[in-house]
């Protein structure tokens, strides 16, 4: 979890700014990662769900810190009500994307989908964003059938040992693992049988990679971004299915105004 941590923590060193808006919060566990790096920043934490904003409120004691779930946040002039104004100007601020886009388009409507984008339209200096992408080149690339074969054999020993049939349901809502994209969508789902019924549907690369930056190039910000294999995903796939998972799975971006 604290190697996770470090990696959504990219962004620290590379920006400096004055509020940090933390979308998404859930539970607060970043936020309070974050806080001993930037003690002087005012961090804002929001989340639609008001259990998850009540559980963070709980292990973050810190007046520097405001965690809300209310939806008017989403407004930009209640936004403003949080800036800090020294000297009559206002302070940098930075939108935190962490593992939430997936979500957003999992769980909320098209007209929610967006009023989500809207919020790159308002005047951030900073976003950061960090999920889950595939990208167009790597859906070329099919899978090996020897690793196809680990997999359905390793689910099948799976389905026997937790009586889930982990990769039967997945193909049935996302189709064939022999597709490159759904192969690696699987293989970043099937640690999570705990909670299935809910992760199985949730849709891990909404978009292509290339298309989520064509949609975020409004000019307005330069782009600086990364596409990457999760260093613990490779290491859990190689040691769950001796498979060497080289396709990209997340993206870390910055967009600077």
């Amino acid at each position: 979890m604290s190697k996770s941590m470090l990696d959504k923590m990219y962004f620290l060193d590379k920006i400096d700014p004055d509020i940090l808006v933390d979308f998404g919060c859930a539970d607060g566990e970043l936020i309070s990662h974050i806080l001993p790096y930037e003690k002087n920043s005012l961090i804002i934490g929001y989340d639609s769900n008001e259990k998850m904003i009540e559980l963070a409120k709980a292990r973050i004691k810190n007046s520097n810190i405001i965690l809300t779930s209310k939806e008017s946040f989403l407004d930009p002039t209640i936004l403003k009500m949080f800036y800090r104004i020294n000297d009559n100007t206002e302070q940098k601020t930075c939108l935190i994307l962490s593992s939430v886009i997936h979500e957003i388009y999992s769980y909320l409507s098209p007209e929610e989908i967006e009023h989500f984008w809207e919020m790159f339209n308002q005047d951030w200096d900073y976003i950061c964003i960090r999920d889950m992408f595939f990208s167009k080149e790597s859906s070329y690339l099919k899978p090996f059938e020897s690793d196809i074969l680990k997999v359905r054999m390793k689910s099948e020993e799976l389905k026997e040992k937790i009586k889930i049939d982990l990769l039967g349901s997945f193909e049935k809502i996302w189709g064939s693992i022999e597709d490159s994209k759904n192969f690696t969508h699987y293989l970043l789902k099937y640690r999570y049988d705990d909670n299935w019924e809910r992760e199985v549907h949730e849709n891990y690369f909404p978009m292509f990679y290339e298309d989520f930056l064509k949609k975020i190039d409004n000019g307005k910000y330069r782009i600086n971004c990364k596409l990457y294999t999760l260093p613990y995903i490779k290491n859990i796939v190689k040691q769950d299915f001796n498979i060497n998972l080289n396709t990209e799975t997340h993206a870390k971006i910055i967009l600077e105004k």
